[in-house]
């Protein structure tokens, strides 16, 4: 349910959203509508017929693919809305590849650096890589992956590093440092473009992100102009954005004003959007020795965070609008044991922060204290999606911001709702369950609409159906007997934030009475096409 869910609000991207509102609206006629409004198709775009697959590719291209229906599915893992997949293989872009799908996953995309070619897309099932519908040989299909982001042009697997397909020599991949799009280091040499990186015929050696160096002389990396006051001799790198020579520690490019005597009890900490240094007693962020009071004994980060703490508490800073400065927050916790990296754990898609036996909501800045140890556990364990309710945490199924389902019932937020989790299904506007038909908000959460019927949400179909009826948003539009969608075309796209003109997008439809053309905007508005559709002038011989 959950899967066919998040399938269903991908598929719902292109749609013109009407005002939600508790009761049931009708479409009226437009009799200025034509079989051919719109612009040109929402693409890239599947739509599943009872009899057929058809893939509306771009602007101005439908193709009918072979996919049998009945199997015909949409991945969740598939972010491009180009993959489908049925019980025979893989589509792609409209061109079918013969493959066990099992696995399947798209990785990224490979970029021509100067955009005179089409985006080609990395793929992969259990056993098999692809680019496009192209077979990737001799890898290791398990370990494949892009190597910072889903458009580098860098990729490698557990043996091999790979620049937009061609194997570098010698680098290996646990050594790789990602420095931007073009460029990587193996600790050691700079390869731009998968190439070594070159100062008048010199290789460039990696020192830090910031800097590299020659022989005789130190760059600025991101300009490759040399850096006098720097001794390439002694420079050596202390982490990826500190470095010391025989004279100085640098952050970045930047000199720190750290006494020479004190180098000896050095330690960094580069997490989260800050960068710490420890020299003696002093704690420095950035290149500024820290404005706030802090221990450096018991100094410390909380990984993949911008959370540290020292035996006083645990911290963050923020931006004080009022003061017109920074400030610094202690979470307030009770504490009444150390603080240090085996007592605090950032949990839970990096939600919540538990320490001792209390755990910090950070989205709601809620402190629950006594937490019992099997609930502790399961917010330590981090793959259970989890929901405060009344001051506990529950595991759950999460359908939206604070609307879950737990304990057997659906909540939103600590309200117990009347809705029966076991045939509750999401839908936007309506969910409904086997009694009823809401409305749900955010702000006032599920709210039942009596003069709305039962509506089923058909499989990756951007509509819903009663017994009699096809709706689209919140409103009632045409018959639903014998009703086939057969393309969606794009309608107005606002040009900027200043523009309040209404989106909108055209869906041609087809049930027992004919052919019709259906307006989704602000309003939802339609009209009857005929028995047949017309010829387009410009289709005719």
């Amino acid at each position: 349910m959950r899967s066919l869910f998040l399938v269903f609000v991908f598929l719902m991207g292109s749609w013109a959203k009407a005002q939600t509102g508790d009761t049931l609206q009708i479409a009226r006629q437009d009799t200025t509508l034509t079989a051919f409004s719109g612009r040109g198709l929402v693409s890239p775009r599947f739509i599943i017929q009872p009899n057929r697959v058809v893939y509306q590719k771009d602007a101005a291209t439908s193709l009918v693919l072979t996919a049998n229906p009945k199997t015909f599915r949409l991945s969740t893992k598939d972010y491009t809305r180009r993959f489908g997949l049925d019980d025979q293989g893989v589509y792609f872009d409209g061109q079918f590849v013969p493959v066990d799908t099992t696995g399947f996953q798209v990785i990224g995309e490979r970029r021509d650096p100067e955009y005179k070619a089409p985006t080609k897309y990395y793929w992969k099932t259990r056993d098999h890589l692809f680019l496009d519908t192209q077979e990737i040989t001799d890898i290791d299909v398990a370990s494949f992956k892009m190597l910072y982001s889903s458009a580098d042009r860098y990729t490698l697997d557990k043996n091999q590093v790979f620049y937009l397909g061609k194997k570098l020599p010698n680098v290996a991949p646990a050594s790789v440092i990602y420095l931007n799009e073009a460029r990587i280091s193996d600790g050691k040499i700079i390869y731009e473009m998968g190439e070594p990186l070159r100062y008048k015929g010199e290789t460039i050696t990696y020192v830090n992100n910031y800097l590299g160096k020659t022989k005789s002389v130190v760059l600025n990396l991101q300009t490759l102009q040399p850096i006098p006051a720097m001794d390439a001799a002694s420079l050596q790198s202390l982490s990826k954005s500190y470095a010391m020579d025989h004279k100085n520690i640098y952050y970045g490019l930047t000199k720190i004003n750290i006494p020479h005597t004190a180098r000896k009890n050095i330690k960094i900490w580069e997490t989260g959007n800050y960068h710490w240094i420890k020299v003696g007693t002093k704690i420095y962020l950035g290149g500024l020795l820290c404005e706030f009071s802090l221990d450096a004994a018991s100094f410390g980060t909380i990984p993949h965070s911008d959370y540290y703490y020292d035996k006083k508490g645990i911290y963050y800073r923020k931006w004080d609008e009022e003061l017109q400065k920074v400030i610094q927050c202690k979470i307030p916790f009770h504490y009444s044991i150390s603080v240090n990296d085996k007592t605090v754990a950032l949990a839970y898609a990096s939600r919540f922060l538990a320490y001792s036996n209390q755990v910090y909501d950070i989205l709601e800045n809620k402190v629950y204290t006594n937490v019992a140890p099997n609930q502790l556990a399961l917010v330590k364990n981090g793959t259970q999606h989890i929901a405060p309710i009344n001051g506990k945490l529950y595991p759950c199924k999460i359908y939206d911001y604070k609307l879950v389902e737990a304990m057997g019932a659906i909540y939103w937020g600590d309200h117990i709702t009347q809705a029966d989790a076991t045939t509750f299904r999401m839908g936007y506007p309506y969910c409904s369950d086997k009694t009823h038909t809401y409305v749900y908000n955010r702000n006032h959460g599920l709210q039942v609409v009596e003069n709305v019927p039962q509506l089923v949400y058909e499989k990756y179909q951007p509509y819903a159906t009663d017994n009699e009826y096809v709706y689209l948003n919140n409103t009632r539009t045409i018959k639903k007997e014998g009703v086939v969608l057969h393309a969606i075309y794009e309608g107005y796209r606002p040009g900027c934030g200043l523009d309040k003109h209404p989106s909108s997008d055209f869906y041609l439809f087809e049930n027992k009475e004919g052919f019709w053309c259906i307006q989704v905007s602000q309003t939802v508005t339609y009209n009857f096409i005929g028995k047949t559709l017309p010829v387009r002038t410009s289709d005719k011989p």
